[in-house]
């Protein structure tokens, strides 16, 4: 059993990384803006801390105080994002573009930097959620900045962390319900225009986080949309 913290949980995929976290025997606190987080904190009987994440002394002092009550950090999960629309350059304004920005990459920059520091002396994994190429092929400008910024973070922290025992990973899924933090797992079909149950990510999250062998990837999960999309 390790211990996680997930941040940035809200009603779709955070809840369901927590619970997949859960189901597993892991001991897991909670961060979030949200009052969701801190019902769903209380019913998994979990620590839970509020806080925005996009103001980095928010981050550190939510992150060292739940690692605190922990103890050693296994691992932290970075769920935080938004601002997803199908608006084009034309329509999003400056300050909207920054907004969607920080929202994705500002936040998980926090969020890594501070739990590189927490995890320097035992090692551990941050795994953070990206977006699958038919998602930001659809959004607009400051998302798909976003959740790019998450991408080649990872990659780069990744071989910068090594030497620490530090994995970093995202997963980027594709179109999923928000809605389903209590859905079960369903038959899907590949290439699919249904949105995907998020206890899928949830699955995934967990493999990326507990495996040791695996770092600096980005894992499309999509059921292959992506792959139907020309390159050019």
């Amino acid at each position: 059993m390790g211990n996680f913290i997930i941040s940035g949980v809200g009603p779709g995929m955070g809840c369901s990384i927590a619970r997949e976290f859960k189901s597993h025997g892991e001991r897991i606190a909670l961060i979030s803006r949200s009052d969701f987080g801190r019902k769903l904190a209380e019913e998994l009987d979990s620590p839970y801390m509020n806080a925005d994440l996009k103001e980095f002394s928010d981050a550190e002092n939510v992150l060292t105080g739940l690692s605190e009550r922990l103890g050693v950090i296994n691992g932290i999960v970075h769920c935080a994002g938004g601002f997803f629309s199908t608006a084009g350059i034309s329509e999003v304004s400056p300050e909207r573009f920054l907004e969607a920005l920080n929202n994705n990459a500002l936040t998980f920059f926090n969020v890594a930097k501070v739990s590189a520091k927490i995890m320097s002396s035992k090692g551990g994994s941050i795994t953070a959620i990206s977006a699958a190429r038919n998602v930001y092929y659809s959004s607009n400008p400051g998302y798909a900045a976003g959740k790019g910024a998450i991408v080649y973070m990872v990659r780069s922290l990744a071989r910068e962390l090594a030497h620490l025992n530090i994995r970093v990973n995202a997963v980027a899924p594709g179109f999923i319900r928000k809605d389903d933090c209590d859905g079960m797992e369903k038959e899907m079909r590949l290439i699919s225009e249904e949105r995907y149950p998020s206890v899928f990510i949830g699955r995934i999250v967990y493999e990326l986080a507990t495996n040791p062998l695996i770092t600096g990837q980005n894992i499309e999960a999509d059921g292959g949309v992506s792959s139907m999309i020309p390159s050019n």
